[in-house]
Formats: C-alpha cells, structure tokens, sequence
C-alpha cells in the first residue's frame, strides 16, 4: 500500500463508473412487472383512443354518405315532379288554360283576346269551362267528365259570357305568372270527384283555393297528421318513452325523463323493457336511475310532450258547432244508457256524460243506466 506525505497510508480514490454502478441498482422483479403492467395500460388506452377516432371517422363518412344519398333522392323526385308539373301546364296551354297575372292595380287578369281582360281570383282560369283553377286543382280539371265534354262539343263558356263579365281595361305590362312547382299529386286527405273538382274527406267540402286555409280545415288536418305521424310505432307503455320522428323520416324511442335516445331496446314494442332507460333495475343509467325515484315530479310535464308525439285517442273535431251540426244531421251525438246526457266540449273536442240523477260527470262512456234515487220516482 503506498505510503502518504506524512507517512500515512494512502487510499486510492474510486473510478466515476465503479461510483455509478453503486449508487445505481438494479429494478427488482416487482418493480419491472409493475412496469410492465403499466405499459400494458398505456398501449390499451392509446389502442383504445386510435379505436375510437377510427369509429367516429366511419360514422362520419357514413352520415355524409346517408345524406348525400337522401339528397340525391329528393333531387331526383324533385325534378320528376317538375317534369310532370310542366307535362301538365303544357296540357293545360292547348286545352285553353290561361294563367292569370298581377294588373298592378291589386287585382289578377286572364286575357281573353285582344283588349280584353277578365279579373280572377286563382292562378288559373280555364275558357271553356269558365273556372277558376289554382295548382292542385288544375290536374284534377283537366282529367275531369265536365272539361273533357266541353272540349268534345268545342264550347267557351268564357268567350260567351265575355261582354258582361270582362273588362277593357289593359292591366300593367309588369306581370308575374302565379305557376307553381311541385308535386300535383292527391293528398292523402283528397279524392277527385267524377266532375273533376277534389273533395276534402277530412271535411266534406271542395277544394277550392280558399278552404285549404280555414280554421276548421287546418284544426282537422293537425289531427290527421298527427295520426299518421307515428302509423306503425305504438305508444309505449311506460309514460317516460316516446317514438320521436327523425330527420331522415323514421321514429326513434326516446327517454323523455333524460331527453335521450334510447340504443338497448330491440323491435317497437317496449312492455318487457328493462334497459338502460327503462324501469327502475340495476340496469338502469346512472342519471336514469336518479330520477326514477322522484318519478312523480315528472308526469305531468312527460305527458304533455308524449302526448305531442303520440296524440290521445279522441274523435276527429268537427268544422260545425255541435248544436248546428246535430241540428242539420250531419254529426249524430253518441248513443248512451238511460239517465246519461251526451256533452259535446268545444275545448276538449270531445264527448263527456253527464247524469242528473247520479250528479256524476265523467269523460268514460257510461256502460249501465243511471240509478235513480229512492226517493223520488223521477230526477
């Protein structure tokens, strides 16, 4: 051993990688499996997350597709709508239908010949039958038993009556034609009479232009569209779901308690439910679940938006007043036992009973005769 200054022994100093190599230790095999383990979570997640953003780019592509197709669809009917408006106007030009135009004056005028103008109410007028005609008439006209006879016997009934009923007075050279564009096909709600005009079945009158837009027709067209509407998707049973229609023209069940589309249900009937938004379970969303027990709280509300997307069944309103339309036999009350009255409610648009003797009112339809009291022969 080598000898100090002083005589003392010396001490060789440690090289810097022999003091690396002990102050740094070798991981144990807990701790090189714990590290694994956390890799094996790290790779799961990021496998995860690259997943996802895979999913949500084929949903993506997959909605743009969807709409692209709905699209091209609406497109195509659109233009054989078209098509088939213009094979009509067309039809309408050789057949003697004149379109009416604005005089400038806040009246509409068809010309009859030269210098000779007669003021119209609708977008069309036709001279051999002198009808005013708009554009989901004018099909229906033309194909009609009466237009078609004045055709054959080649009369113009406008030409005749010309010098009473027009006027020479030269509307404004502004003019703008009415024509419209769009499917001249039937409503559901409309039926062509054997004289070529359409009948509303909805309220038993003609469409003429004018009664499309009264309030006893639109009162009773909500009504039938609400009824078609949801054809095909019953109301479920629970008072928190709702078949909701979709843009793209289909029904979703929705959980009107968590305003959510409900995904874990199979087929359109929803009695044996017990999901994710279904009766309160185990299987119940965590925020579902919460408000199941305060269900009570929500009824009310709940039904009055159910009732929207799955109307009550009640009658369809009538476009009388009840005591005119029972009057003139056109809307016959219900028939009910002895002892009970028929009461129609403006408000309700419904029938409700009522029995004097009884002192009862109720919305159900009685099933027995009123008993009377025993003291009295009569109420």
């Amino acid at each position: 051993m080598a000898k100090g200054k002083n005589g003392c022994n010396k001490i060789a100093a440690a090289s810097p990688a022999a003091a690396a190599a002990v102050a740094v230790q070798e991981p144990s095999e807990e701790e090189l499996e714990e590290e694994r383990r956390r890799q094996a979570k790290r790779d799961e997640k990021a496998r995860a997350e690259e997943q996802k953003a895979a999913n949500d780019i084929w949903w993506r592509e997959q909605k743009a597709r969807e709409q692209a197709k709905q699209q091209r669809q609406t497109q195509k009917q659109q233009k054989k709508q078209d098509q088939e408006w213009e094979k009509i106007l067309e039809r309408g030009t050789q057949e003697g239908i004149l379109k009416s135009y604005d005089g400038g004056d806040g009246h509409w005028y068809v010309s009859l010949g030269k210098n000779v103008y007669k003021a119209v109410q609708t977008e069309f007028f036709c001279i051999h039958c002198s009808s005013e005609l708009n554009w989901c008439s004018l099909e229906s006209h033309l194909q009609g038993a009466r237009h078609q006879k004045c055709m054959a016997n080649g009369t113009s009934a406008a030409a005749s009556s010309a010098p009473s009923s027009c006027s020479t007075a030269t509307p404004s050279s502004s003019v703008a034609s009415l024509a419209p564009q769009g499917n001249l096909k039937l409503e559901d709600w409309q039926e062509l009479n054997p004289d070529g005009t359409v009948q509303c079945t909805l309220c038993n009158r003609r469409c003429d232009g004018v009664h499309e837009y009264t309030d006893a027709h639109d009162s009773r067209l909500k009504w039938h569209q609400s009824r078609q509407q949801n054809a095909g998707y019953p109301a479920p049973a629970q008072p928190w779901l709702a078949w909701v229609p979709t843009d793209w023209g289909e029904c979703e069940l929705k959980c009107l308690l968590c305003n959510k589309g409900v995904s874990d249900v199979e087929g359109k009937l929803t009695d044996s439910y017990m999901g994710l938004h279904g009766a309160a379970s185990a299987h119940n969303q965590k925020d579902h679940s919460r408000k199941m027990q305060n269900l009570s709280d929500y009824l009310a509300d709940m039904k009055a938006v159910k009732d929207t997307y799955h109307p009550p069944q009640v009658p369809m309103p009538t476009p009388w007043p009840a005591e005119v339309a029972v009057h003139v036999g056109l809307w016959q009350p219900p028939q009910v036992p002895e002892g009970w009255e028929a009461i129609w409610s403006e408000e309700h648009e419904d029938w409700y009973y009522h029995s004097e003797c009884e002192g009862v009112t109720q919305w159900e339809m009685p099933t027995a005769d009123a008993s009377r009291p025993t003291d009295v022969d009569e109420c």
